[in-house]
């Protein structure tokens, strides 16, 4: 099997070590419509392999798309790549304990992830991280044209309830939803533990896993194609055999997010909304502020303070670009791009620095140089940051969150939050 597939190829070819791929998030220019930008759907996958079972794992991708995975397990697998030709890409025996990573892509179709127990006698606890990378990613149609309208951002509840599993049986939910849509999914156990979950799409592809665990689950993935998301969740069993919980009582919430995005018309008139040819997007500093933290021993500052980030009508806006940082070296930076600025040729203003990242007149925005001071980021935010202390914001959340905290016990320290939204308006 796998095994033998794995020591040859480890025989023939040492595997590279390759160092993880971060995504930078950097969205389009300042237009009326809504260009192809970068998107990547991160996927959590917690499962059990039992003794010798070999389980395959299928991504789906383009071409010019890039797949990495980062796999822990306690117990010794072997780990085999195929891309859609059936070609093996990559093949490697994994430790317990240990940490790998893969990256691959340049091959359309269907990638095969497959995932082996090595042990003869017990099971094996695998925690796989799976990001898929998309170059360009286009919401809806894209532009605006005399064929397309513009959809609103809405929330739409799908699935709301108490729920329990008597039985043995399974509960599943199947959410339709078109490319650029978020599925949102939390689950709060309410007696005993929260219950295993499992998430797939019409593609087969595997989007979440969990095993049973005390806290709730929050999930949110975002749809790189039209399709379904199917959710099932599972009783939790002792020894996988007798149900742990004679009453198993969860909360479950399922929810849709449509991002604002052109579109073509909708075949139902009741689902079409009204043509809007005179929209333009209009730049809106937000918020730009400078945080004061006491230290951890100053009983008269705090030394933290939290930001809630909640738009005046959210629906119309885009997105939002965000830069936060500390430090000498962050502050005299961003002086520099506050004092010397890009000039618009049209109007012959300045243009903020945010704004000329947004239309890719600027690669980056400075980075934060100081260790003292924390910055915490709700999901959303993170999700775009990827690691980065700036980015945009597309997908986001009705209230977002930004803490920020001072880890010095003895010296405040000072801080820079700033957002620019782009926000649609009648011309």
């Amino acid at each position: 099997m796998l095994k033998s597939i794995v020591s040859q190829i480890q025989l023939g070819e040492q595997l590279k070590n390759l160092s993880c791929f971060i995504f930078f998030v950097f969205f389009a220019s300042i237009s009326i419509g809504q260009p192809a930008k970068p998107m990547t759907r991160w996927s959590s996958l917690d499962f059990k392999l039992d003794n010798k079972e070999l389980k395959p794992i299928i991504v789906m991708a383009d071409s010019a798309d890039s797949i990495t995975i980062e796999i822990k397990t306690k117990g010794p697998v072997n780990v085999l790549v195929q891309d859609p030709n059936g070609t093996i890409r990559a093949g490697e025996m994994i430790l317990g304990r240990s940490f790998s990573m893969l990256e691959f892509g340049g091959v359309t179709g269907a990638w095969q992830v497959s995932v082996e127990n090595l042990l003869s006698f017990s099971k094996s606890k695998v925690h796989m991280s799976l990001a898929t990378s998309v170059d360009s990613f286009v919401f809806g149609s894209g532009l605006s044209t005399n064929e397309t309208v513009l959809n609103e951002r809405k929330q739409e509840i799908m699935v709301q309830g108490l729920f329990r599993i008597k039985k043995a049986n399974p509960l599943s939910f199947s959410v339709s939803a078109l490319k650029g849509d978020t599925i949102r999914l939390n689950v709060i156990p309410e007696s005993g533990v929260c219950p295993q979950l499992s998430i797939t799409n019409d593609a087969g592809e595997w989007l979440f896993s969990s095993l049973p665990a005390r806290a709730e689950a929050v999930v949110e993935i975002p749809m790189l194609m039209d399709g379904s998301c199917n959710v099932t969740i599972d009783r939790t069993l002792w020894f996988g055999i007798v149900p742990k919980s004679l009453k198993q009582v969860f909360t479950l919430d399922i929810s849709k997010v449509t991002p604002r995005r052109y579109a073509l018309p909708s075949a139902d008139p009741e689902e079409a909304t009204e043509q809007e040819n005179d929209i333009d997007t209009v730049a809106e500093v937000y918020l730009d502020t400078t945080i004061s933290l006491g230290a951890v021993r100053d009983i008269l500052n705090s030394s933290e303070q939290e930001i809630i980030i909640e738009f005046d009508k959210p629906e119309a806006i885009l997105s939002w670009v965000i830069v936060f940082g500390s430090g000498p070296k962050f502050m005299k930076e961003m002086k520099l791009l506050d004092d010397y600025p890009s000039i618009d040729p049209s109007s012959g203003l300045p243009v903020d620095p945010l704004v000329s990242f947004s239309r890719h007149e600027l690669r980056s925005l400075p980075r934060t140089s100081n260790d003292q001071v924390a910055f915490v980021t709700s999901a959303d935010i993170s999700d775009a940051l990827e690691g980065n202390n700036w980015g945009e914001v597309h997908s986001f959340s009705d209230r977002s969150r930004l803490k920020v905290v001072n880890k010095s016990k003895s010296v405040g320290q000072s801080s820079l939050v700033r957002i620019v939204t782009f926000r649609t308006v009648q011309k």
